[in-house]
């Protein structure tokens, strides 16, 4: 059984992690689910085993669903970690960016609210830059900076937190 952090989320086994993801375990907590799509989709898209930079967020249906085999999601936001936005916005990045782009607009055409794609800026400890791209455009379209522990307040700016609300209240109607 893996042991719990006291946010209720669950703890690393492998004590490993991007530092921007641990963050986010503990800074939001269980409510804000996250996957990273490390190894295989860096390979398959950016052709290089760089892991655990490409991360996920999406609200469950119901809690009663838990256990099925089945389940409905919603996808909040894509997040693709960079050390400088010069590699985030270069033409290295651009591939997968579209890649990203292309995912974010397909879960858009699946559900009540389109997902957000952000770039996040920095290097292993804060402060790091949420780069926001539209995903119809691939234009910026909102910068928000996460200093220590103020993660609730930049959901909150970042539209993150009334996203996860409006597709966890669609889930429950469907």
């Amino acid at each position: 059984m893996n042991a719990r952090l006291g946010n209720g989320v669950r703890r690393r086994v492998d004590q490993l992690g991007d530092p921007w993801a641990n963050q986010h375990r503990e800074e939001l907590g269980a409510a804000y689910h996250m996957q990273d799509l490390d190894a295989m989709m860096a390979i398959q898209v950016m052709a290089a085993n760089t892991g655990e930079r490409f991360f996920l967020e999406y609200v469950p249906d119901a809690w009663a669903n838990r256990l099925k085999a089945v389940r409905e999601f919603a996808l909040v936001a894509l997040f693709d970690r960079k050390r400088t936005e010069a590699v985030a916005l270069g033409h290295g990045s651009l591939v997968s960016r579209q890649f990203y782009l292309w995912l974010a607009r397909l879960h858009a055409g699946v559900q009540a609210r389109p997902p957000k794609f952000f770039y996040v800026i920095g290097a292993d400890s804060p402060p790091w830059t949420l780069l926001e791209l539209d995903i119809t455009t691939g234009q910026e379209c909102g910068r928000h900076v996460l200093h220590g522990a103020n993660w609730p307040q930049v959901w909150e700016a970042a539209g993150l937190v009334e996203l996860r609300r409006q597709l966890q209240r669609w889930l429950l109607k469907r």
